[in-house]
């Protein structure tokens, strides 16, 4: 979602695709934030098929997140919460704050 211009570009392919009979696989990279939107962007694209990720769940992802994200057999699942679903925890992001 990252490199094909947001959430607008990865629905106009996703669009193109279903016209053409594709089903989809997004690649995404990067932090949480990224992550919770690409999740909650597959979940209304009809051609979804998988979310290619890097796996970082469990590890550093979880640790800027209040509440880390949920695994069942296999599937990461959406949250039930209101907007993206996640809030990022301030005093361990910062902790990882880059100072000039």
């Amino acid at each position: 979602m990252g490199s094909c211009g947001g959430i607008t570009g990865e629905k106009q392919i996703a669009s193109v695709s279903q016209a053409h009979h594709m089903l989809l696989a997004p690649h995404v990279w990067g932090g949480p934030i990224i992550t919770v939107a690409a999740l909650e962007l597959d979940a209304v694209i009809p051609n979804f098929l998988i979310q290619e990720s890097i796996h970082k769940s469990g590890l550093f992802f979880d640790e800027l997140l209040e509440e880390p994200f949920v695994w069942y057999g296999g599937d990461l699942l959406l949250p039930d919460r209101p907007g993206l679903g996640f809030n990022l925890n301030e005093e361990r992001l910062e902790k990882h704050a880059v100072r000039r």
